[in-house]
């Protein structure tokens, strides 16, 4: 039996291969939003021997680990692209982007713009603007 997110369910019998293969699904397709009762589902077994099996494997629940893949994540797509706030937002599942940039800095101290900013990652601003910039401040 296939579900959606394209990992079959398995014989979740050693804690240790959950929590790799729970680790592997997020780290395959980073969500916001997805409920940990999905990601059990599709291990075989239930959220709080999820639960169980990340706080003793790793030392934090399954949110922690999915929380710490998605900022991974973002701050991978605001160093390596172009794309916006917004676009990295919605491309890790938030539905706002005011939430994701108060989740953002929740996590690490910093908003987005000002991670992007000190990482010195790829600049949004457009070509027409730096060029109108550039022709004001020849007059």
């Amino acid at each position: 039996m296939n579900t959606d997110s394209g990992f079959s369910p398995f014989n979740a019998e050693k804690p240790s291969c959950v929590v790799r293969r729970f680790q592997e699904m997020i780290d395959a397709k980073p969500r916001a939003g997805l409920p940990i009762g999905h990601y059990a589902a599709v291990l075989g077994v239930s959220e709080s021997r999820l639960t169980a099996h990340c706080r003793r494997h790793t030392g934090r629940s399954p949110l922690q680990i999915i929380s710490a893949c998605l900022v991974r994540e973002a701050k991978h797509r605001m160093v390596s692209t172009r794309s916006s706030t917004s676009e990295i937002a919605f491309s890790l599942g938030f539905r706002d982007p005011a939430y994701f940039s108060r989740f953002f800095r929740l996590q690490t101290g910093q908003t987005p713009t000002e991670f992007r900013a000190a990482a010195g990652g790829a600049n949004r601003q457009p070509a027409a603007r730096a060029d109108a910039t550039a022709y004001a401040g020849r007059r």
